[in-house]
């Protein structure tokens, strides 16, 4: 995430579900296609339905080059194409090898939302969203470029069952919806998966186990360990409400109701008596929704899951639902705005769909309601438009919906760093929540901007650099291009971090702040203690902390003194070395036993550890699963005392103001 990125509120969109098409060969990857015409997709039979993609929108070909970051072809890569769809079990994923020249091509596929992920041997795998839906994407998707870079950041360690022991042949994985792919253990639990810089969310996974996911951020080669929990099995009916009828081929989605419990949604499908099955379902209580053809959830399923006593005969019911077609123009014409997404907020997760070349726009499975529609440009995260007129659905389709909006600008161009062009940098206009990422030659668009003056802001964690353009005063509807960014401020510190013996701490975060200016940096430390943050302005004095990890409340003391001494930088092109900085290295652990009414040990327990602050009330702190035992042990803790907090699938239980340190 941007250092400098403002804070926006954020509509949680739910991504459609999707689905793969076989299809036949098509010509070679390098044939020049009119990629917004839509290419006639015929399912084969057996082949998932046509609901999980966006009425009215045709398929089209999905083809390109893998390359290495110096744009040689990387002959023999491997491209899988997958989608919500084929992680519930409506299809495989897809699979193909480069050739020697570097290409792929998947055929035409229909026009929905996808994942396309590129993997070599000793390098860094693109995993990038692919939605056919949008007729503007760029760049267009029969000339994907994926450019595989040197790995230079990864995360390895151990994973751990969680009553000890290690977990061999568990999956680890960049947490999108590939269902292969990542690293696996070894019989020692071992493992080593190779990150972006800046680091991502991975997903953890092994038969008999709750999926387990988490967000690192790290920056260089960091220890993580992961421990694993046993698995809960759920089970039941998907059928329609109005007549009890099973429905076949739903996509079920499964979430824990403790998000803070790390656990994994969990997806699956019906089979043609509705019946659904999923194991490594996180324990306790669930929330269960599903979709299929004109059929949508209106009230998730509740349910209780616990270890040895799988549920499979929760009933989930689907209600009719409509669709909301329409088109989008500028006010006071006809002219159509297209690649914008529509939104209907109102009635549980919002809904959507993208505009079309001709401005039109179809969104599928709306329940009875009354909606907000929202436009927004594809390349924002956010929605900050003023609202449209509402719309009311009741028992029929709504056609005919005609929304207006006013005319919008557009910057486009290059991202370089020392004369080249940089991918998959960070593209933003500061203030707004208009954000992107360069394409492999650099380029990027930002659409959707208002007039008046914006500044671009770029960054990549990959090559340690930033920069800020000069203010560009965009007119109404204006599509400025040339805005070109050099990033240039790249100013570093670089050490290592050791206990008060003087042995180097791996696997630690720092993070640096400009102590009169806002500016931000930070570090993840490596097996030798080193480590070294980067994309820093400079300017003056830097003062900076050490934890546990990112986020994590166990933050280190200074072995000596109340704060670390600040470090100077000053300039972008200012290269700091040699700093040393000594910790103490006080990791703490409260140890215990859950047990229930009947004085019977609890097992699958989640107990959240939160250490009171006094000025904040109590901060978010680490969390442990109890064992079949009933007994968990907290880690990493700093020392003070400590809310516990019990969350299990039959009830939950607190305790005020334990020390760390305390083991019954």
């Amino acid at each position: 995430m941007s250092k400098r990125r403002v804070v926006v509120g954020v509509v949680v969109l739910v991504i459609a579900v999707i689905v793969l098409w076989r299809w036949r060969n098509h010509d070679d990857a390098k044939t020049t296609t009119d990629t917004n015409a839509p290419v006639l997709v015929r399912p084969p039979a057996g082949d998932a339905p046509r609901w999980v993609g966006q009425a009215g929108v045709g398929g089209r070909r999905i083809a390109g080059l893998v390359l290495d970051e110096a744009g040689a072809p990387i002959g023999g890569a491997s491209v899988r194409l997958a989608s919500v769809a084929t992680t519930a079990g409506l299809g495989k994923e897809s699979l193909l090898a480069t050739d020697d020249s570097g290409r792929f091509d998947f055929g035409a596929r229909a026009g929905a939302e996808y994942v396309i992920v590129a993997d070599a041997a000793h390098l860094t795998s693109v995993i990038d969203d692919l939605d056919l839906r949008d007729p503007l994407l760029v760049p267009p998707p029969d000339q994907l470029r994926l450019v595989l870079h040197a790995c230079t950041t990864s995360i390895h360690g151990t994973i751990h069952d969680n009553a000890g022991g290690v977990v061999a042949g568990a999956r680890i994985s960049r947490d999108r919806v590939t269902t292969t792919g990542g690293a696996e253990s070894d019989a020692a639990g071992s493992y080593e998966l190779c990150l972006p810089a800046g680091g991502a969310r991975v997903r953890v996974t092994s038969d008999g186990y709750a999926a387990l996911a988490d967000t690192v951020n790290v920056f260089g080669r960091t220890r993580r360990d992961f421990d694993l929990a046993p698995g809960a099995i759920v089970g039941g009916r998907v059928i329609r409400a109005i007549d009890k009828a099973p429905v076949e081929g739903a996509i079920i989605e499964i979430q824990p109701e403790d998000w803070q419990s790390g656990g994994a949604s969990v997806i699956a499908s019906s089979d043609a008596e509705g019946r659904f099955h999923a194991d490594g379902v996180t324990p306790g209580r669930l929330r269960v929704s599903a979709r299929a053809d004109r059929l949508e959830t209106a009230v998730p399923a509740e349910a209780l899951v616990e270890i040895g006593h799988p549920s499979e005969d929760l009933v989930v019911e689907l209600a009719a639902a409509m669709t909301v077609s329409g088109k989008v123009v500028l006010r006071g014409g006809s002219t159509p705005v297209v690649g914008f997404t529509v939104f209907l907020v109102g009635h549980g997760t919002p809904v959507s769909a993208i505009t079309q070349s001709d401005g039109t726009f179809a969104i599928e499975r709306v329940l009875p309601g009354e909606y907000q529609p929202l436009i927004r440009p594809m390349s924002r995260r956010s929605m900050t438009e003023a609202p449209l007129a509402k719309v009311k659905v009741e028992t029929k389709d709504v056609t005919g919906l005609v929304l207006a909006m006013e005319p919008t600008s557009s910057i486009s161009g290059t991202i370089m760093h020392a004369g080249k062009p940089v991918d998959g940098a960070t593209v933003q206009v500061e203030g707004t929540p208009a954000t992107t990422e360069s394409n492999q030659d650099g380029s990027y668009t930002l659409r959707g901007l208002d007039a008046g003056e914006h500044v671009v802001y770029a960054e990549s964690h990959r090559v340690g650099a930033f920069a800020r353009s000069a203010p560009v005063t965009l007119g109404q509807g204006e599509e400025r291009t040339g805005v070109n960014v050099e990033l240039t401020l790249s100013g570093s510190i670089a050490g290592v971090v050791v206990d008060e013996a003087g042995v180097p701490v791996p696997g630690v975060f720092l993070s640096f702040s400009l102590l009169h200016g806002r500016d931000f940096g930070s570090a993840t430390t490596a097996d030798d203690g080193s480590f070294t943050a980067r994309a820093l302005a400079g300017g003056g004095d830097y003062i900076y902390e050490v934890r546990q990890r990112d986020r994590s409340p166990l933050i280190f003391a200074p072995a000596e003194g109340k704060r670390f001494p600040p470090v100077t930088v000053a300039d972008g092109g200012t290269h700091l070395t040699g700093l040393r900085v000594r910790i103490k290295v006080e990791r703490m652990t409260i140890s215990g036993k859950i047990t229930d009414a009947a004085n019977k040990p609890a097992a699958d327990v989640v107990v959240h550890a939160e250490q009171f602050d006094g000025a904040y009330g109590y901060a978010a702190g680490t969390a442990a699963t109890s064992d079949q035992s009933g007994a968990f042990t907290i880690r990493d803790l700093m020392p003070g005392a400590y809310r516990l907090q019990a969350i299990g699938a039959r009830g939950e239980a607190q305790v005020e103001k334990v020390p760390a340190g305390q083991r019954d």
